[in-house]
């Protein structure tokens, strides 16, 4: 897959020669990507530019000229703008300072003869106000309050709408006279002519810096891939059957085997061993060539061997009557060089054929019956 993109990369089968030195042709190793991509940029911009120079050469001169045209006029809207302005200026000053007219408070009625009351001076109690205003002089208050908000309104109102539209005159004029600049410089040879040699030169220019940019872009892809590519090659040699996982498993068989070979001298058994394919040999035999006798063997052998490589505690092995009297000694004499603790069991018809691994010096034997277990050697003194 790799050599695949690297070929869609470069257009090209890959190869590692190749690899290491493929670069496309006439590329300057030295670029730098970032570099480039700035280079694409500004010619981008300059493009831009020159279209949009070329758009006002041929098509905006005669909107140049309506809009110089235009500044005399926008020139007097301007004057007679800052007049009306200041006219209207002054009357909205003048409201602002003239006195707001004040609404009377209603008094408040007594109760029992509806006369006018008010509150003495010093607010403690109530007495009769025969000056208080009347309903009729509340009402043309709120009326001439009404009017003067409303004149004072119409007044900033108009102020504003002159003031903004003497802004959007004096906008205009400003654009007015923007063109006339720029209508000069045109037409008294100032200006410079973009043709369209012009823009195609730049277009030229914007293809050239993305080719050299993409150039980059395909050097460093190919150059990743082509690592990518050697590394891989590096792990297929590693993983393959051949390789380190083979040597790894090659060793570490050799110590479990060494292991097995001691053990099954010591019992006087046939090697037991495993081979690549982690198949058990006993002998020169595979394991489903075996005896269940020869089986056994091979099983404990294998048995006891890890529990000597993880420290086992203690072993137990169960139907150790399989073996005949040979190789019952043999498998106490492998238990012995283990140096290991073991619980063997075996199932046998009568006690004085239990091996007495006391006297032997190798540990206890116990007679399992009826749900009592009892050494050897009382067994034998009842039977004495």
């Amino acid at each position: 897959e790799l050599e695949g993109q690297w070929r869609q990369v470069t257009g090209e089968k890959y190869g590692s020669k190749k690899g290491e030195t493929w670069k496309p042709e006439g590329f300057d190793v030295s670029s730098d990507e970032t570099a480039l991509a700035a280079l694409v940029e500004q010619a981008e911009a300059a493009l831009e530019r020159t279209i949009a120079r070329q758009a006002v050469a041929e098509a905006n001169v005669e909107q140049l000229r309506e809009q110089a045209g235009s500044v005399r006029d926008l020139e007097a809207q301007e004057k007679e703008a800052d007049t009306e302005v200041d006219r209207l200026q002054v009357e909205y000053r003048e409201w602002t300072i003239k006195q707001r007219p004040a609404i009377p408070t209603p008094p408040m009625s007594c109760p029992s003869c509806n006369a006018p009351l008010g509150l003495t001076k010093d607010g403690k109690s109530l007495k009769e106000r025969p000056d208080a205003p009347g309903e009729q002089e509340i009402a043309d208050a709120k009326l001439a309050t009404a009017e003067f908000e409303k004149g004072i309104a119409a007044a900033k109102a108009a102020f504003e709408g002159a003031y903004e539209k003497r802004q959007q005159i004096r906008s205009r004029l400003v654009e007015a006279r923007q063109a006339a600049t720029r209508l000069a410089k045109f037409e008294g040879g100032d200006g410079e002519t973009v043709t369209e040699a012009d823009v195609q030169a730049a277009r030229d220019a914007v293809e050239e810096a993305r080719a050299r940019l993409q150039q980059q872009k395909a050097f460093s892809q190919a150059h990743v891939l082509h690592t990518q590519i050697a590394r891989n090659a590096q792990l297929v040699a590693v993983l393959a059957p051949e390789g380190l996982r083979r040597r790894k498993l090659a060793n570490a068989l050799g110590s479990l085997n060494t292991a097995l070979e001691q053990l099954s001298a010591a019992a006087k058994w046939p090697a037991v061993s495993l081979d690549e394919g982690l198949q058990v040999r006993y002998g020169q035999e595979a394991y489903w060539q075996l005896s269940d006798s020869h089986q056994w063997r091979a099983r404990t052998v294998l048995q006891v061997a890890f529990a000597q490589m993880e420290r086992a505690s203690a072993v137990l092995i169960d139907g150790a009557d399989i073996l005949d009297a040979p190789g019952r000694n043999g498998l106490f004499a492998m238990l012995k060089q283990a140096g290991l603790k073991a619980l063997v069991c075996m199932t046998i018809s009568r006690s004085n054929l239990v091996p007495d691994l006391a006297a032997a010096g190798l540990g206890q034997s116990y007679w399992i019956e009826g749900g009592t277990a009892e050494p050897i050697a009382q067994q034998k003194e009842q039977a004495a």
